[in-house]
């Protein structure tokens, strides 16, 4: 996998936990 793909992975779970938390 390439950097960029490796750096967006954590961001997408960052944002599925905001989202869990939020509601």
């Amino acid at each position: 996998m390439s950097i960029r793909a490796w750096v967006r992975v954590p961001k997408l779970m960052a944002s599925l936990l905001l989202a869990k938390t939020r509601v």
